[in-house]
């Protein structure tokens, strides 16, 4: 019994981890926002449509 105690504690443990991990990226880490910039070709935008 022990070890199957010593089995879930761990379990607990590494699960409390990862908790706390995504709880401080979520509402710890503050992104600075910026644009974005996608260059598309002429060639794409205007492109006519081919004929079958």
């Amino acid at each position: 019994m022990p070890t199957l105690f010593r089995l879930m504690l761990w379990c607990a443990m590494i699960a409390g981890t990862g908790y706390a991990i995504l709880y401080v990226l979520a509402y710890g880490v503050h992104p600075t926002p910026r644009e974005a910039y996608v260059k598309i070709p002429a060639e794409r935008v205007n492109a006519q449509p081919s004929s079958q």
